[in-house]
């Protein structure tokens, strides 16, 4: 399937970005990426962007002044075999620390994709949710939405994270750059919400994100701001969006 492809092309161009251009690895990335489109060649293009920055943060890390010396004062039983293992410990001590330091620095650099693409599929979510698109399918029971849209759904419909004390209007199917989602709109007697879920594969999304709380632009300033609540389990990512604050309570 599409999203599949899609999804496992943004974990391999995550992989890829720290290669040199002429690895192998990188050129395959490349021209999916070119048969891909322009969704893939601009998300390829901020990669390299936090690459660049890495490397810059690796340049910019420094070993403890004197810890080399240190390491290798570390007395020995003998003589021989000090200057037998006083190369090999220096280089197993540097590559220890750099290690360290590149998990530290790859870590960052995944945390901050990571949010940049929930930031990115929030605000597609308001923008969607403030043009109150026409409903496919109408209904006020939850098991009325499943059976009408499980047919066409292109993954398991999951409404156990409905906005509490809300009633359904409806539901439809969208589609924001890489995968389908699943909207269903409800309302209570202060505001409508919209209830989406997606599958993370087809996002590049990685599973049990915690709850979140994202404020977003509806479009543009005109149409105002919209509140994201934002969460997902091992498989699919949920958000309630709405036009003002969601209470505590959900609803």
């Amino acid at each position: 399937m599409k999203g599949d492809f899609d999804g496992e092309l943004r974990r391999r161009m995550h992989d890829a970005t720290m290669l040199p251009p002429d690895h192998p690895i990188q050129q395959r990335v490349r021209r999916d990426i070119a048969d891909a489109g322009n969704w893939a060649h601009e998300e390829w293009l901020e990669l390299q962007q936090e690459s660049a920055e890495v490397r810059l943060a690796l340049h910019a890390v420094t070993l403890p002044t004197g810890l080399e010396q240190r390491l290798l004062d570390i007395p020995l039983t003998s003589a021989q075999r000090h200057r037998r293992r006083r190369v090999p410990f220096a280089a197993v001590a540097a590559v220890l620390m750099l290690v360290a330091v590149s998990a530290l620095v790859v870590s960052w650099s995944h945390e901050s994709s990571t949010n940049r693409s929930i930031t990115r599929v929030a605000s597609l979510m308001a923008i969607d949710h403030a043009s109150r698109p026409e409903l496919t399918i109408l209904a006020d029971e939850t098991w009325g939405i499943v059976e009408q849209m499980q047919p066409i759904a292109p993954f398991e419909i999951r409404l156990a994270a409905a906005p509490i004390g809300a009633t359904l209007i409806g539901g439809r199917i969208c589609r924001f750059d890489a995968g389908p989602l699943i909207l269903t709109r409800w309302h209570t007697a202060k505001r409508e919400l919209s209830l989406y879920q997606l599958r993370l594969a087809d996002f590049g999304l990685a599973p049990n994100i915690p709850r979140r709380e994202i404020d977003t632009l509806a479009g543009d300033e005109d149409k105002g701001h919209c509140r994201v609540r934002f969460w997902s389990d091992d498989h699919f990512a949920y958000a309630i969006v709405s036009d003002a604050p969601v209470p505590e309570d959900g609803s």
